[in-house]
């Protein structure tokens, strides 16, 4: 039996983002074509983003080598109104320890 590809969702004014896969081979959708266009070129050109609410000075940086480079890189389409729906369980372990709870909150 075979298991599911990680899934990442990022929601930004009301359209999801979408990828489905491994750093090594994912896709990546939206209904929005510039988002997606947009994440491709967060993952090419590292840039910093904040990715947990309430802390704008934590700052992860863009790629596409790991999960939460990836997440980020969909985040920086628009830092400000991203909302972290679904990741891989070491992006939501890494921001809870950066958050420092012991939460279940997947939302960030």
């Amino acid at each position: 039996m075979t298991q599911p590809d990680p899934i990442i969702v990022v929601e930004i004014n009301n359209e999801r983002i979408v990828l489905v896969g491994t750093p090594e081979s994912f896709v990546i959708q939206s209904d929005n074509k510039e988002y997606v266009k947009t994440a491709k070129n967060n993952m090419q050109h590292v840039r910093k983003v904040p990715l947990i609410q309430g802390m704008p000075y934590k700052l992860f940086p863009t790629g596409d080598s790991t999960y939460l480079e990836l997440t980020a890189a969909i985040v920086a389409v628009n830092p400000g109104d991203a909302i972290i729906l679904q990741a891989p369980e070491e992006v939501l372990a890494a921001l809870q320890t950066f958050r420092g709870q012991d939460s279940e909150t997947t939302v960030f």
